[in-house]
Order: C-alpha cells, then sequence, then structure tokens
C-alpha cells in the first residue's frame, strides 16, 4: 500500500491546553528493624504531587512510585486529619474526586517472619463520602501489582472477599494463593482510624494478625474487630489507591512496636524539640544540630537557609538538592521545584527546559505541554518533534512511538479477536493485532492485557527463509522445549521467537532463533515495573535494540466466556497494550512481507489459551498441551501479515488557498500508470474522511484539484487501496 500523508498549516490552531489538580499528603516514616520510631507531621509541601518525591524519611526508601495502573497521584494538602486522642501533624494525602490511580514506596526493612516480632501500625482515613468506589491502604511484598503481590489491603469496593457489601470498609488478606477477609463496617464520611496488630512468627503459618476500626486509642482492646491466624505474612512497601466516583485522603501511617507507638504518642509536641521550626526527623537525617536553634544555617550556601530547605522539601547540604542543574535559591525564585528534578513532570530536567540544551530546545518548566497539542514536552524531543510548534508532533506527522498505545499511523488492524477468552476477561486477553515496517524496522502493536502471574505471551515472526513449520525439540530458552511439536499453519514457518513475562515487579524478554541455542534474554526491562517504556541492550541474536512498552490499563474488549464469537467492535476500540520495535536484520529479513502469530501460554509454556492472532475459529476453547495443537487442522490462518510498503514519492504542491470559498487547490504529480489512489482529509491527523464529491487519481487526473476546508487546519492523504 502507498500511503502519503501532507500536512497543510493554513494557520496554527489555538493550543489543547491539559491540565493537572496536584495532591497532597503527610506521612509518617516506617520504622528500622526492630526499633520503632513513629513519627508524624508532613515531610511535604502542600500542593506536591508525592509520586516521583521522596523526601528522605527514616524507614522509607527511594520515591513514591506510580504503581499498578497509578496514572493518578495523590498530593500534599496542608490540613492534616485528627480523631479525638489521636494527635496528628499537619499535611495529609488527598486523592480529590473521581480518577484512578495508585501510588507506593518501598519500606527500608523488610517485615517477615524470618524472626519473632510484633507489629503494630495505624493510619487515618477519611473517604469524601461514602459509597463503594475502590480506595484503600495496602501492604504489597516485591512489586505493587494489583492482587500479584497484595498482602493486606484495608478498602471499600473491595469485590468478591465475603457476604457483605462493597461500601463496606473490609480488611483483606491474601497469603499466596490463600485469600482471606472480613467486614469492618459501612463505610462513612467521617475520619476512621484502623489500627492493626502483626504477631510474627518463625513457625510457618504461626502469623496472626488483627485490626480494630476506630478503637480506643488509650487502650488496646482484647480482640480485634476482625482477626486472622495461619498467615505467612511478608511485605516490604506501602501504598494508597483510589480507583472510582470518589476520592479520599490518608494521614498518620504509623508502625511501631506497641499499641501506644501508634495511637497515643505525641508526635506534634515531639517533633521539633528544639524549637527552631524543623522537625527533629528531617534534621537528623539531614546531619544538623537537635537541640540547637540552627535554622538560619546554610551549609551548601545556596542562598537559602535551614529553615527555608525544611519548607521547600530539599537538601539544606547540596546547593541542587535535586541535580538538574538549577541552585536551589534559582529554582525557588522562579518558581520551579528544588525538590524535584522535573517539576511540571514533563520527562524534562528543570535545568534542561530553561536552557537549550542538548535537545535545542529552549521550553517551560511549569508546563508540560508547552505547544498545546496533547504531547508532553518530553515526549516530543524524545521522538524527535518540535515542543513548541503544534503542527510538529507524533500524531501529525504519522511517527511511531513505542509507547503502548496505538497510534494512527498503525492504520486498521491486520487481525482482530475472533473469541472470547478462556483465560478471563482482561486477563491475559488480546484484541487486535497491528503491524508496519517502516525505515529498518518492524512494528508491532497488541492491544489486550498481559496478566501479571508470569504467563508467557509467545510471538513467533516469519520474515526470511529457513523458518520450521513444526517447534523442534532442540532445548529452547525459558522451558520453550515444552513447545515441541507445535504445528503451525502450512504457510507459516518461523524463524524467531520472541517471549514476555510478566509478573511481580517485572516485564522480561527473551529473543531466540527457533531450532538453535542462540537467544537473548533480557529481565525487567522497565527496572522495578511490570509497566511502562524501555528497550533492550545487544546480544548476540538481536544485535540492535529492540523497543518495547506495555499498557495495562485496558478495561474493555472481548469477554470471558470461552470460545463464544467475540464482539469485534469492542475489540477494534482497545488502544493500549503491548508494543514491539525490532531491527529488520535481526529478523533475517530477506524483503518481502512479513508474517506475525501471537500465542497465549502459561508459565511453563504447556498450557496454551485459545487467544491468538490470527483468531480462531468460533467454540475454541483453551488449546492446552501445544505438542497436540496442530494449526493447520483449523480453519483460517492463525498468523497475519505485515505488508512490506512499495515507496513512491508523490509531488504534492498546494497551488492555492481561497478563504472566501472555502476550498484549497492541491497538485498532486508522479501517480505511478496503471493505479489507482485516493484523497481524504482531517483536521486532527487521526479521523481521516474521504473528499466529498470523491475523487479517484491516477496520472491523468487533472490539475489542480479543489479540496474543501473547514476550520483553520487541513491535513491531505493520499493512499492506495479501497476508497473506503
Amino acid at each position: 500500500m502507498v500511503s502519503i500523508a501532507e500536512t497543510v498549516a493554513m494557520q496554527r490552531p489555538p493550543p489543547f491546553v491539559l491540565s493537572a489538580l496536584a495532591l497532597t499528603a503527610a506521612v509518617s516514616a516506617l520504622p528500622e528493624a526492630a526499633e520503632f520510631v513513629p513519627l508524624g507531621a508532613s515531610s511535604y509541601r502542600p500542593g506536591v504531587v508525592i509520586s516521583g518525591a521522596g523526601p528522605a524519611m527514616e524507614g522509607f526508601e527511594g520515591n513514591w512510585l506510580p504503581a499498578y495502573q497509578g496514572a493518578e497521584s495523590p498530593v500534599a494538602v496542608l490540613a492534616g486529619l485528627s480523631r479525638a486522642n489521636v494527635s496528628s501533624g499537619a499535611g495529609a494525602f488527598l486523592f480529590d474526586g473521581p480518577g484512578g490511580g495508585r501510588v507506593g514506596r518501598r519500606l527500608r526493612a523488610s517485615f517477615d517472619d524470618f524472626t519473632e516480632q510484633t507489629v503494630y501500625f495505624s493510619v487515618l482515613v477519611q473517604l469524601q463520602s461514602a459509597g463503594s468506589p475502590y480506595r484503600a491502604f495496602e501492604f504489597h511484598n516485591g512489586g505493587f501489582d494489583d492482587d500479584g503481590n497484595r498482602v493486606l489491603q484495608i478498602a471499600t469496593g473491595e469485590q468478591g472477599t465475603g457476604p457483605f457489601p462493597t461500601s463496606n470498609f473490609v480488611v483483606r488478606v491474601k497469603d499466596g494463593g490463600f485469600v482471606d477477609s472480613a467486614d469492618l463496617g459501612a463505610g462513612d464520611a467521617t475520619v476512621n482510624l484502623f489500627v492493626g496488630k502483626l504477631e510474627l512468627s518463625t513457625v510457618p503459618g504461626g502469623d496472626r494478625l488483627a485490626v480494630w476500626r476506630n478503637p480506643d486509642p488509650l487502650s488496646e482492646p482484647v480482640a480485634g474487630d476482625a482477626e486472622f491466624s495461619g498467615l505467612n505474612i511478608h511485605f516490604d512497601r506501602v501504598s494508597m489507591a483510589r480507583f472510582g466516583e470518589d476520592g479520599l485522603a490518608f494521614d498518620e501511617i504509623r508502625f511501631g512496636a506497641s499499641y501506644a507507638d501508634v495511637t497515643t504518642a505525641n508526635h506534634v509536641a515531639a517533633a521539633d524539640s528544639d524549637q527552631d521550626g524543623m522537625r527533629d526527623e528531617w534534621e537528623r537525617v539531614n546531619q544538623l544540630n537537635v537541640g540547637a536553634d540552627d535554622s538560619s544555617g546554610n551549609p551548601d550556601e545556596d542562598g537559602l537557609d535551614n529553615q527555608e530547605e525544611f519548607e521547600q522539601g530539599s537538601d539544606p547540604n547540596l546547593a541542587d538538592s535535586d541535580g538538574d542543574g538549577l541552585d536551589d535559591e534559582a529554582e525557588v525564585a522562579g518558581g520551579t521545584d528544588p525538590a524535584r528534578m522535573d517539576t511540571d513532570g514533563d520527562g524534562l530536567g528543570d535545568g534542561e527546559e530553561v536552557a537549550e540544551g542538548t535537545d535545542g530546545f529552549v521550553t517551560d518548566p511549569l508546563n508540560e505541554d508547552g505547544d498545546g497539542d496533547g504531547e508532553s514536552d518530553g515526549f516530543e524531543v524524545r521522538n524527535g518533534t518540535d515542543p513548541g510548534d503544534a503542527g510538529s508532533n507524533s500524531a501529525l506527522l504519522g511517527i511511531i512511538v513505542v509507547d503502548g498505545l496505538r497510534d494512527v499511523a498503525y492504520g486498521p488492524p491486520l487481525a482482530v479477536q475472533t473469541i472470547e477468552t478462556g483465560f478471563g476477561n482482561n486477563q491475559s486477553e488480546w484484541n487486535g493485532a497491528y503491524g508496519l515496517i517502516s525505515g529498518d524496522r518492524l512494528y508491532l502493536m497488541f492491544t489486550g492485557n498481559l496478566e501479571p502471574n508470569g504467563n508467557r505471551l509467545e510471538v513467533f515472526i516469519d520474515a526470511g527463509s529457513g523458518g520450521t513449520s513444526v517447534m523442534p525439540t532442540t532445548p529452547g530458552n525459558d522451558g520453550s522445549d515444552s513447545l515441541a511439536g507445535l504445528t503451525f499453519d502450512s504457510a507459516f514457518t518461523p524463524e524467531r521467537h520472541v517471549i514476555f513475562r510478566r509478573g511481580g515487579d517485572r516485564i522480561d524478554l527473551d529473543f531466540s532463533i527457533i531450532g538453535s541455542s542462540s537467544f537473548d534474554t533480557y529481565p525487567r526491562i522497565f527496572s522495578l515495573l511490570n509497566e511502562g517504556v524501555g528497550t533492550t541492550g545487544f546480544g548476540t541474536v538481536n544485535q540492535s535494540l529492540i523497543g518495547v512498552a506495555y499498557n495495562g490499563s485496558n478495561v474493555r474488549g472481548i469477554g470471558g466466556n470461552a470460545g463464544a464469537p467475540a464482539d469485534q467492535r469492542a475489540a477494534r476500540a482497545v488502544g493500549s497494550g503491548l508494543e514491539l520495535s525490532l531491527a529488520l536484520s535481526d529478523l533475517g529479513h530477506s524483503g518481502g512481507d512479513i508474517r506475525v502469530m501471537l500465542l497465549q501460554n502459561n508459565q511453563n509454556h504447556d498450557y496454551l489459551s485459545n487467544q491468538s492472532l490470527g483468531g480462531l475459529p468460533q467454540g475454541t476453547q483453551n488449546l492446552q498441551d501445544p505438542a497436540f495443537v496442530n494449526f493447520d487442522h483449523l480453519a483460517g490462518d492463525q498468523f497475519f501479515t505485515v505488508t512490506t510498503p512499495v515507496v513512491t514519492r508523490l509531488s504534492f504542491d498546494i497551488s492555492g488557498v481561497d478563504r472566501a470559498a472555502e476550498v484549497v487547490s492541491v497538485e498532486i504529480e508522479n501517480l505511478p500508470a496503471g493505479r489507482t489512489f485516493h484523497l481524504r482529509s482531517s483536521q486532527d491527523g487521526r479521523d481521516f474522511q474521504p473528499i466529498v464529491p470523491h475523487l479517484n487519481l491516477d496520472d491523468a487526473t487533472p490539475q489542480p484539484i479543489r479540496v474543501p476546508l473547514d476550520g483553520n487546519t487541513l491535513l491531505l492523504q493520499v493512499f492506495e487501496g479501497p476508497a473506503n
């Protein structure tokens, strides 16, 4: 297919502005090891979005991170939560109103049952209104997945945990495959104090948990409102989440060795023993003098005294606390955050934005999308477009961006799911396959979801010669020799095999030559996250970087009635999933079209689901053992084809604009003889519509062509193929 797009910028359209509401929070630190030091008061300035922030606090390490589907973050607000006899400092975490997101932070100590110890914890929670949206305080171990490594929740909106309304508060415990829960009563809009007592034992199954809702903070109750035994509890991080139509606030997250530590200790009075306006904990962490007023000191000589550094959340010992190239005083004067390298969250450091720097652009460190085109400044710089020009972005220029979101340049799907999944809706389901060859790379987009339980996604690629029609018995990487005997369609003989694993805090990728011992393995492509954007390294099989992205936000698409006909319109509508960019040279591409197949497998490569692209015949259940699967015996092709483009250079000129008649005159030349093309237009680069009246273009097309102009921007595309 020939597809050539030309953009006619008649006048720059008014900018499209994205705005975000910042949230705020106060949190008490986690005690280290066995010496528990409960702390209060906020280390966050009001208005700070906590995702990506991480003031030094005893018991925590790293920054708060977007966790599972962490699209939104709470912000720090000035007013803390309070309850009778429970001391609370200033500041709280606020998820305001409807939305969805989770943030989490690692604890410096890992709590497990390798030592005998008792741990108390508490948290203040206030729902903005009663109801059943999901709102939760959670413990995790090893990652921030939804249920992949979550071990404890205090939540509303939890489904399937017991015979109680989802508008109630519920405590839910997950120990491996064991799940238990208890009702903590109806949710309300008052400030609620939740207190937990974990008795960790070295005896297997010897851990116990008690949880109270609004207990007397002065005296530990004899029995919990909810009690669990026979557990093996491990956690090393905490998170806060909100998904739904209403928000909530959190405050005073405390850990301690006694009940009084987490309920009645006067943290506010003890927080600043020398009354110099800086919390003792903050002074200890930053090597200042706890016991004397040193608020006017300035050890880093950056123009901000210690008191100002405390208020800003910056480091009194570093002139450039966040390492963005701007001194703290300059940041305060300019309105950026001296404790945050990237104040507006656009992916560019503040220092890089205010100077031309290596990217060649000067942008606004307080505006993530300076030209208002819907793509952040950092996104544009990374992908070669101009962050200061609304007409220069990936959507308008047809650039494929490997980010786990389907780009308009992919065009229509090359395969759409035919049947509903046997693994359950939104659990390892695949809706559509998209692909194109651009330059020297193959781009693939699979819309849908990959379950975070270690299931394997198998992608087979037939791009050259010397492939196989039957998976060989040669020992494969990652245990893929379990696929031995799998028989492909006769027209499909793949040479390359790509394996994806998602689980815990990781996505791994393996890339191999089928039938050989040649493979490369890349663990944790997105570091300690199982969603994101990244590239592999260089290996023996892939000598060019592999671009990878996964976005698991999809909640639409096909259903979970195994084998039933899929709603193909719903499948086509899904726009997020797994995206790949592979060098043609690494695929052994010998020219011509490329054939691709997707299969969903279990953790051991020995139990295939019914999720294949191309799709399987209606009524097909899970395929199970791949050794006994022969796709040649199933109706249709279970692969799809990415067509190698035929490059044709057209002459495309704007010869005139008639505003009064609302038309543009276009001249198109160098059309290949004997072939028919069509013209369509768009105002946004996403939705192209045929020109009315319809035009068929060939080498005899009279010139010029008059095209209707509706609005300030007109994009024209010449394409070959069906007119619709």
